[in-house]
């Protein structure tokens, strides 16, 4: 088969995965379809991720507005952007440099690394579970429920004027946790710092 019906093919598959709209990240798992090591690389639509991909290596992602991008034993030579409306879920992905999020509808990150920095705010609702971070670790301006569990932080973990619930547990940050103007106050506990501030102080 030619290259042209091959990249035709790629196309109208990455089409068609990216026809669902679910909810919050709650239904993500049901609706994006599982992929392999056989998905077509995200250098066919350039850096722009809006479906699954599985255990292959790309050097940056952008997921577009309104997308759903799920990175599944993806290595992410570069740096991970979500932008405005925005999904992301990623499962033992590894990201050589940051994860940036700003005005995320979801993201959830689970197991993997990111050798840089994970920067997530003025979104919805998210989650960083089991990741190793040796950059800081930032969330800030959220509207809704946010869960950080048995992270393991290098740098600073700061987590500032959220609104919609925050859980702080059982993260490992080598320099300082720092909470301040959270709305609820964040809840959680069993986390370890360098130092710990002001909402999280007795967390």
């Amino acid at each position: 088969m030619s290259r042209f019906f091959l990249a035709l093919a790629a196309v109208v598959t990455l089409t068609a995965c990216d026809a669902t709209s679910p909810d919050d990240f709650g239904d993500d798992l049901a609706a994006a379809p599982m992929a392999d090591a056989t998905s077509a690389p995200a250098s066919l639509v350039g850096d722009e991720c809006t479906t699954t991909l599985g255990a292959i290596t790309v050097e940056n992602v952008i997921v577009p507005s309104g997308a759903l991008c799920r990175l599944e034993g993806t290595i992410v030579q570069g740096n991970v952007q979500v932008l405005t409306n925005g999904r992301l879920i990623t499962a033992s992905a590894s990201v050589g440099g940051n994860v940036q999020a700003e005005g995320a509808r979801s993201v959830k990150l689970t197991g993997g690394s990111v050798g840089g920095d994970v920067q997530l705010g003025q979104g919805r609702a998210g989650s960083v579970r089991r990741v190793t971070i040796d950059g800081d670790l930032q969330v800030e301006q959220n509207t809704r429920a946010f869960t950080l569990d048995r992270n393991r932080v290098r740098g600073n973990l700061q987590a500032n004027q959220n609104t919609g619930g925050l859980s702080i547990t059982s993260n490992r940050v080598s320099e300082n946790l720092q909470c301040q103007a959270n709305q609820p106050a964040p809840t959680g506990g069993g986390n370890t710092a360098g130092d710990k501030e002001d909402q999280c102080a007795s967390l």
